[in-house]
């Protein structure tokens, strides 16, 4: 066994040791440990809130995406129902400018019609006051007689 007077002499120097050892753990916990747990567990706080703040955004921006898709959905019917409205005028006054072409062409015809028919008449008197005429004369020249 070993007797207290071979060790007390080096008990101080360990105690001292120790002391030192202690003083020198609570100066790095104090000056780097915990600032060091402080700064990481800050960053650790921020890069949550970082990525929560993210899938907020990104919530909102799907959100914002849908509304856009909807007001542009609801442009193109708007869009597409004015267009047949549209064409349903255009339509009408097509069918409304060929019907006036169409009594006006008519009108016309029936214009040029009459027209010829008195023309005709007119051709057909003088024709037959001609026709007359002619006939008279031949039997003249034939027949060596006058009428």
């Amino acid at each position: 066994m070993v007797s207290w007077e071979a060790i007390a002499p080096h008990v101080v120097p360990v105690l001292i040791q120790v002391l030192v050892f202690l003083v020198a753990i609570g100066i790095i916990n104090t000056f780097i440990l915990k600032p060091f747990s402080g700064s990481h567990s800050g960053r650790e706080k921020r890069v949550s809130d970082t990525r929560d703040t993210a899938a907020r955004e990104a919530q909102l921006a799907s959100e914002h995406r849908a509304s856009y898709e909807e007001r542009i959905a609801k442009a193109r019917e708007q869009a597409e129902a004015r267009r047949q409205e549209i064409r349903g005028a255009a339509r009408t006054h097509e069918q409304t400018v060929l019907a006036a072409a169409f009594d006006g062409a008519e009108a016309q015809l029936d214009t040029a019609r009459e027209e010829l028919g008195t023309q005709l008449a007119a051709a057909r008197a003088s024709l037959a006051a001609e026709a007359r005429g002619l006939a008279q004369e031949m039997a003249t020249r034939v027949l060596g007689r006058a009428p």
